[in-house]
Formats: C-alpha cells, structure tokens, sequence
C-alpha cells in the first residue's frame, strides 16, 4: 500500500518519524553501576555479618522485655491500697498510709511507696517512714497454704520513742510470747501440705533486706538515745530469723553529756518480740567494744548486754567530766555488764590500766598496773577496791561523784603504803630537799560538778624512818652538851640537803590555802613540832617549836626546806644544843623567821658562846640577834 503512494505529492511532503535517541551521562553511569538501598540491606543481612545482627537485635529485644517486665508497674488502684491501709491499721492499731501499691509484669512482684507507720498519737512524729518497699511472692507456695514473702526496704527511717510512764511507740509486729510459748524449746515443724479441711494459712517473711536506712531510738525516761545511720540490715529465715546489721555516721547520747559518734556491725537472733545480739562490735567516740545482749522489742527500755570494751580516758573524761577540774591520761579496758531498764541504766564490771595518768591541781599523778571496780548508774559514777602503785609503793583507791554531799558533788580517795618520799619528793620538784623515808597517808580530793571548777584536798602524811634509824624526840636528851663537844674537831656540814626523817601530817588544801595541823617532823638529831597556814605561798603563819642537839643539822634543815619553796637562804656555821621557837611569816620563799632560843655549847660565827638565850629575827637575809644572854 505504501507502493501505491510512491511520487505522490502527499508522501512527499510527510516526513518519516524519526528513532529515539538515547542520551547516556556520566552521573547516569554510576547510578547504574551503585547497588540500591534494599540491595545491600539484602547483602548486609545474608552471611556471618547478618547473623551476628539478628542475634544482637534479638538480644535486645530481650533485654527490654525483661527490663519492662522487671521495672514497669501497674498501679493497683485507691481501692486495694485503702484495704491495705486499713488491714495494716487494725493489725498495728496504728494510723497506716500508703502513697502506692504497684505489680510487675513479672508474675508474684509486687512494690510499696511512701509507706508510713503513725506514732503513738497523731500529734507525734512517724515511727516509720519507707520510701521503696518492693516483695516478692512464691506463688508454688500458696498451693501448699503458705504465703512465702520476700522483701526488699531502701530510703527508711524507723524512730522508737520509750518514756518515763513505761509507755513506748514499737507497735504491736509480734504478739507477746504465752507460757506455753517459753517453755517449747523445740523448733517449729517445717511447713507440710495442709490437711483435708484444714483451711489454716501461714504467712512468713523468708528474707528482708532493708538499706539506707536510719533507726532513731529515745529513751526520755532514763534521757538515753542512739541514731543508728546509714543503717543496713538482713533477716533471713532458716529454722529461724537471724540476721546482721550495720551503721556508719550515727551517735549515742547518754544523760545531759556530749554525744558520741558510733560505727556499728551486728549478727543477731529473733525470738518473737526478743531480739538476742550474738555478736555486736561499736566503735564510738573514745571507746571500741565488743558486745552480746538482748533487747526486748516489746519493751524497749529493757536490754541487756555482757561487753569488753577498750577505753580511751582523755577523750572518755572530756565527755563525761567536761566541767570538772581535771584531765586525765592513758587506755584501759572494762569487762562487765550494762543493764538498761525503764528508770534508768546500770553500767557495772571491773577496769584495768596499764598506766593511768591523773592531772589534778596539787599535780600529775600516774598509776601503773591500775585495776578497780566500778558502777555507773543515772546517779551515781563509784569506783571502788581501786589499786595500782605509786612511788614505789602500794595505792588503793576510791571514787564517788554524783551523789556525795553538796556543794562538794565528787571525791576521790587515796590510800598509799610504802611509798618512798624521795620519789615523791622529786615528783614535786623539792629542790635542795632530799627527805629519805617510807611514806603512809590518806589523801582525799573533793570537787564540785559544774563550771565553777576548783577542788579541795584534805589528808594526812606519815613518814617512817628507814630500818635501823633512831629519830630525836620532842625533849633534849641528857648529854646534849657532850655530843656538841664531840664535834670540835669536826669541819661544819654546811652543803648535805639530804636527811633520815620520820613525822606526821594533817592538811588540807582548797585552792587558795593550805591549813597544815599536828605536823612534826624529825632527824637523828632534830625534832620540829608545827602548825600554821599559808595562802598561795604569800601569807604565811606556821608557828613551830624545834629541839636539837645539832643546831647546825637543825639550821640546814630549815634553810633546805625553806630552799625547796624556793628561797635562797644559805646556811652559816653554827653549832649548839637546846630549843628554837617561834614563826615563819611573809612570803614562803622569802619568810620572816622570828624566834627565841635556848641553849648549850653554842657556837657562831667561829666564836664559843657556851649557854645563853635570847631572840632571832631571820629577814630578807639577814640574821639578827636580840637580848642574847
């Protein structure tokens, strides 16, 4: 048919179509030649590298499903929550709150919030406060008729308050024990499937573990309390509920005194409302111990304890005797007992010291080997059968605080035996004074409890002579005459400070002055009788009466004596035999002697004087001799 049309007008003039060019780019190329998204998704997934991929987004899926189901709650709702609340109130016959009751996902767990224990009366604070409570049900046990339960406590607070009335805030968790509850000592028969028609639950607790944690207990009655902080316990049940517990960072008030920071780790035993410590170990401000007792939960204000505790006495006095005028020095160790019950508490057992140190005004004292009785009670602070050694001899003691008469409100006595004076001596710095002796007294130390400080000291000294040494006596023995005449060709002892003595003592001293009374004191050839009084060392008046058969003895006596309260009179020659009596007055390290003497064979100043009598007056000095005859 086209043939037919050939030279036609027509087909010339109507052009043929043309065939479609295609058109070829660079950037076409490459897109031709790069896989699309869905083609290497393919090649991604397929081999090892898809494996390891599926693996790990099921590994992911997994982890959180159980993350959800572990963590997720459902809220259960104001009308359970209002059921447990009120179930919670009748059991405890206190106000119960609840902020929420949740479920897991995962089968049997369930979590408390914001749950809260009312005290004794609304007015009064919570006894417990919990911010977490999550619990664990074992629901294969409920086919068997028991509620197995565990449970985990964080963020609590439980604050038991016991008072004077014997009334106290620890609800009712565990009925009081009955007779016949005592007195089964066997263990309760593990749970069985319960009987046909036995239709009886039993609920227990498996396992509690409660963190961050804080229990606050206050005994008003006997003005006692603890804060257990950061507390951490964990009660398990085998055969039956034991458990340990822990605390950092809380404290120990006792009576009116400064608190104590304590530590603590214990295990322990419960028996119903009876909580047994088998082990306790607190370390408080000044003090480690190691402790078993029992508490009742019941009754709070009794519990008992056995303890054996290392003490530290500068930190332990700075504590309990803060306002008392003296410090003390050293460690010991007390074993014994420490009884709280509803009026008060009873501290009681023995101490020891390797070395107790004893910083009082009238000086240090230090006494090794120390070992005592003591009882410390809401009244009373004694200490008794106290023994140890001092100055090389033997010490018993006594202390009593608290209870004694006012204004004194504290003594503490001393008794020593055998204690060599010159060990004494130079624990009081007598310099040019060396008394040799065995010592026996009685000193008593009196203090008020309080700011006003200050102590009083009243005893008595007695000095024994060493074996062997025969001491003057108070009359001039016949014969005095020719023992100075026995002496001519001597050279006079004018530098010997150190002196065979014996006498006797009664004192007292309050701080501001020192009453001595009966006091005589004695050489070989020497007796001085004395009383008198003396303010801080400034206003002295001490009368004495002296007899001699060796004034040269005699006068280095007085001048060594008069050496060791700091004077600087020196002795000169002398000689003679007979009486000296009179005052010292003024100032002890600068007295005024005034004196009348008596005597034979007298000799001064390299002159013989033979018998005479007249006055002296030793001052500032200066020696002065009046109506000498």
């Amino acid at each position: 048919m086209t043939d037919s049309h050939t030279g036609t007008p027509e087909s010339a003039d109507t052009p043929e179509p043309a065939t479609p060019v295609e058109v070829v780019t660079a950037s076409d190329e490459s897109a031709a030649a790069r896989p699309t998204f869905w083609a290497r998704l393919r090649r991604w997934t397929s081999g090892r590298p898809g494996r390891l991929l599926r693996w790990g987004g099921g590994t992911l899926a997994v982890t959180l499903a159980v993350a959800i189901i572990a963590t997720v709650t459902i809220d259960l709702g104001p009308l359970l929550r209002s059921r447990a609340e009120d179930a919670a109130s009748s059991q405890l016959d206190r106000e119960v709150t609840i902020g929420r009751i949740g479920m897991y996902l995962m089968p049997g767990k369930f979590l408390v919030e914001d749950l809260l224990i009312g005290g004794l009366t609304p007015e009064d604070e919570p006894f417990m406060t919990a911010e977490r409570i999550a619990v664990s049900v074992d629901w294969l046990a409920l086919l068997h008729r028991e509620f197995l339960v565990d449970a985990e406590m964080t963020n609590w607070q439980m604050r038991a308050e016991s008072y004077a009335d014997g009334t106290q805030s620890f609800p009712a968790f565990v009925p009081s024990r009955s007779a016949d509850d005592e007195a089964r000592v066997e263990p309760d028969p593990p749970p069985t499937d319960a009987a046909e028609g036995d239709d009886r639950w039993v609920a227990t607790l498996r396992h509690l573990g409660a963190t961050q944690g804080e229990f606050v207990l206050e005994d008003y009655g006997s003005n006692f309390g603890v804060v257990c902080a950061n507390l951490n316990v964990t009660i398990t049940k085998i055969f039956d509920y034991r458990g340990d517990a822990s605390c950092t960072g809380g404290s120990v008030r006792v009576s009116d005194f400064e608190p104590m920071w304590m530590d603590m780790a214990a295990n322990f035993e419960l028996d119903g409302s009876q909580v047994h410590l088998t082990r306790i170990n607190v370390e408080t401000d000044g003090t480690s111990t190691r402790l078993v007792g029992d508490v009742d939960m019941r009754q709070l204000s009794e519990m008992t304890y056995e303890l054996e505790s290392d003490l530290d006495l500068p930190r332990l006095r700075e504590i309990f005797f803060a306002d008392d005028g003296f410090t003390a020095t050293g460690e010991a160790r007390f074993v014994g007992t420490f009884h709280k019950f509803e009026d008060g508490y009873d501290l009681s057992g023995s101490i020891t010291s390797p070395l107790f140190g004893l910083d009082t005004d009238a000086g240090q004292f230090q006494f090794p080997s120390l070992a005592g009785q003591l009882v410390w009670q809401q009244d009373r602070f004694d200490m008794w059968d106290v023994t140890s050694t001092l100055f090389g001899g033997d010490v018993r003691a006594e202390l009593k605080t608290f209870g004694t008469q006012d204004p004194w409100e504290g003594t503490f006595d001393a008794y020593y035996e055998d204690a060599d004076v010159v060990e004494l001596a130079r624990f009081f710095d007598l310099r040019g004074f060396r008394p040799v002796a065995r010592s026996f007294g009685h000193n008593r130390m009196e203090w008020p409890t309080g700011p006003a400080g200050g102590s009083r000291h009243t005893g008595t000294i007695q000095l024994h002579p060493l074996e062997g040494v025969r001491l003057a006596t108070a009359q001039l023995p016949s014969g005095a005459t020719q023992a100075v005449a026995s002496r001519d060709d001597q050279p006079p002892d004018l530098t010997t400070t150190e002196f065979q003595v014996g006498g006797a003592l009664e004192y007292a001293f309050d701080g501001d002055a020192i009453e001595l009374t009966s006091g005589h004191i004695a050489t070989p050839s020497t007796h001085v009788t004395f009383d008198g009084r003396t303010g801080g060392g400034a206003q002295t008046e001490i009368p004495f009466r002296a007899t001699s058969t060796d004034w040269q003895e005699g006068y280095r006596l007085m001048t060594a004596v008069m050496a060791s309260a700091g004077s600087s009179t020196e002795p000169f020659e002398v000689d003679g035999a007979g009486t000296f009596e009179g005052v010292m007055l003024g100032d002890l390290t600068r007295p005024r002697v005034e004196a009348t003497f008596a005597g034979e064979g007298l000799r001064a100043w390299n002159v013989e004087w033979g018998g005479g009598s007249g006055g002296i007056v030793v001052d500032n000095g200066y020696l002065e001799v009046s109506n000498g005859l």
